[in-house]
Formats: C-alpha cells, sequence, structure tokens
C-alpha cells in the first residue's frame, strides 16, 4: 500500500472523527451527533457512538456551554456568555493538536468561570514559528495576547507533550502565575541544525540564570516513563521549578490517565487553586487501586490522534451534509473586544 493511496470509507470517517473531537465543543459535538444519527450513515453512526467524547458527554448531567468566540487560523478562544471571565487557561498542544484528549472532554472538565484559549503548532516546531495567525513566534505570543489575557482576573497555561515545555516558556514570558507541563518535551534540534532548518536561541527562560521567580514551574509526568522523567529533570533547573511524577505509571499521555480516573476536574481546579505542594500530595494521594485499575497505555494511538487545523470537514458529501451545518454557529461574535 503506497502512500498515495485512496483512503477507504472507514478509515475517512475515523479521520473526520477524530478532526471533529479536535475542534468541537461540548454542545456542538452533541448536535453533530444528532445530525450523524439522522443522516442514516451507518459507519459515521457507530464511530460517534463508540468515541471517547459521547463516552464522557453522555455521562454528564448538564453540559458545558463554553463556544468558540474568537478563531484565529491557529488559535481558539472558548467562552461562555454568562462567563464572568474570572479565569483563562491557555492550552498548548502536541503533535495531535489536543491536550492528550479530545476537545470537548477538556472543556466539559473545566472549573466554573474558566475559559479556554487553544493555542496550535502546526509546523510541530515547539511552538517557535508560524503560530497564531500563521505568521507569529513563541517570543511575540505574549504581546499578541496581552489584550485576552487582561480580560481575566488570573491565567494560567497548561501544554502537552510537545506542548509542554512552550506552555512553561510563555508563562515566564508573559508574566503568568503558573505553567504547567504533562509529559513535556525537551527539543532536539541536531538534525534541524545541520539542514538549516533551524537555529538555537541566545536565550531560553527555562534557564538556572534567569532568577526570577515570578512564575511557578509544574512539571507532571509519569514517573516510569524514561523520555519523559528526563525531560522534565533537565528542565526543572529553572528557578521556582516543581516536579511531580505519578508514580507507577509508564504512559506519555498522562494527562488522559487522570481523566481515566476520574480526576480531571478536580486536577484542572487545583491548577488554578492549589499551591505546587498541594498538587503534589493530591496526586501523590492516588493510591495503587487507582493507578493500577488502568492498564498502562505506551501506545501512540487512542484519545490523542487529532488531526490538523483545516480538516474538517470531509470530501465524501454524504458526510459533509451531515457535519457542515453544525460549524456555521461558530462565529467571530466578540473578536474585536479582544483583538488591537
Amino acid at each position: 500500500m503506497t502512500g498515495t493511496a485512496k483512503l477507504s470509507l472507514r478509515e475517512q470517517v475515523a479521520k473526520q472523527l477524530n478532526a471533529l473531537e479536535n475542534y468541537s465543543t461540548p454542545l456542538e459535538f452533541m448536535d453533530a451527533a444528532d445530525a450523524i444519527r439522522r443522516s442514516g450513515h451507518t459507519d459515521l453512526v457507530d464511530a460517534v457512538q463508540r468515541s471517547f467524547s459521547m463516552k464522557a458527554l453522555s455521562a454528564a448531567a448538564v453540559l458545558s456551554d463554553l463556544r468558540c468566540e474568537l478563531s484565529m487560523p491557529y488559535a481558539r478562544l472558548y467562552s461562555a456568555a454568562s462567563t464572568s471571565r474570572q479565569r483563562l487557561l491557555i492550552g498548548f498542544t502536541g503533535a495531535a493538536s489536543r491536550l492528550m484528549m479530545p476537545l470537548p472532554i477538556i472543556i466539559q472538565a473545566l472549573p466554573r468561570n474558566t475559559d479556554l484559549l487553544m493555542l496550535y503548532d502546526p509546523m510541530r516546531s515547539h511552538y517557535r514559528s508560524g503560530i497564531w495567525d500563521g505568521h507569529r513566534s513563541l517570543w511575540e505570543l505574549a504581546r499578541v495576547t496581552a489584550p485576552i489575557r487582561s480580560g481575566y482576573a488570573d491565567t494560567i497555561a497548561l501544554g502537552t507533550s510537545g506542548g509542554g515545555l512552550p506552555a512553561l516558556r510563555f508563562a515566564k514570558l508573559g508574566g503568568l502565575r503558573r505553567g504547567l507541563s504533562f509529559g513535556g518535551r525537551l527539543i532536539d534540534d541536531t538534525l534541524r541544525i545541520l539542514r538549516r532548518e533551524a537555529m538555537r536561541s541566545a536565550f531560553d527562560p527555562l534557564c538556572a540564570c534567569d532568577e526570577t521567580k515570578g512564575t511557578e514551574l509544574v512539571f507532571v509526568y509519569s514517573a516510569d516513563h524514561v523520555v519523559d522523567a528526563h525531560a522534565a529533570h533537565c528542565a526543572a533547573v529553572a528557578v521556582n521549578s516543581h516536579l511531580i511524577p505519578i508514580a507507577g505509571r509508564k504512559d506519555h499521555n498522562s494527562l488522559w490517565q487522570v481523566q481515566r480516573m476520574g480526576r480531571l476536574p478536580d486536577l484542572l481546579e487545583g491548577a488554578f487553586s492549589a499551591s505546587a505542594s498541594d498538587l503534589r500530595d493530591f496526586i501523590g494521594a492516588w493510591n495503587e487501586a487507582d493507578l493500577t485499575a488502568i492498564p498502562n497505555d505506551t501506545s501512540a494511538r487512542g484519545p490523542n490522534v487529532g488531526g490538523s487545523p483545516g480538516t474538517l470537514l470531509p470530501k465524501n458529501g454524504i458526510l459533509r451534509k451531515s457535519i457542515s451545518r453544525i460549524w456555521t454557529r461558530v462565529r467571530l461574535s466578540a473578536a474585536s473586544r479582544f483583538l488591537e
């Protein structure tokens, strides 16, 4: 089978479901699911019913009312009409354009009065270029997002995998109170430098030479995942760093394991309100039954398989008609409020 081989209908369905789970809110996902059921498309209906998002949202008593309020090519702000704009979580995704799980699950688990700004890394270059509007770098994000952040009483950054350490760098550059990394990965630019595709920066915010203590840096990782543990210990040389290993786990998708244990809402609340030592105690209190009840998932698939921005609607006409109307609701209703 060649790389240009035509995808089967089932493969198309799986690909588009992944993309749907990347960018829909809980209400949009359930609306899409209803439209898909009415379409009678057996493969798509079956895929939606078995999806991670459907399983999580079906168990919720009340669905989150967050909606997409601002959309850039590689950034989306999700907020509620009734929000007090008390808190903002800025998410830095990994290569799958996810925070280790479908977006509807993350939104559903957010604390009250918490909005979400999702930032994507289309070039998969640790947020060093091509982000926000396709022309920005991580160094510019602090200035570009300042008008948004100024509307909230508290803002923190959270990143996963390849977005973990960029989230911490952004937190320092933007003067945020806290940044959190889940399974953050180090940058290895050896081949990129040899190919003249990347240059080393003369300054890295995650450096022991920066003695400012204003931003708290929290590293959460599976204790038995060798690569993630090594990355956390290397980057934690930065001042005001806190290492929080999840004992007995060897999964890279550490944040997803928190969701599987039913602890994600409490963890996200603690990300804002708890001290680093309390977070360490909270995670350390997970007993052996909590941890061993869930098999270690060391595969690259599962909930962390997504699609890149711009690949949402399928080429198949039947599938397109079933889904496209859902996205007409996504408007820039208040974009001018946030932009310079």
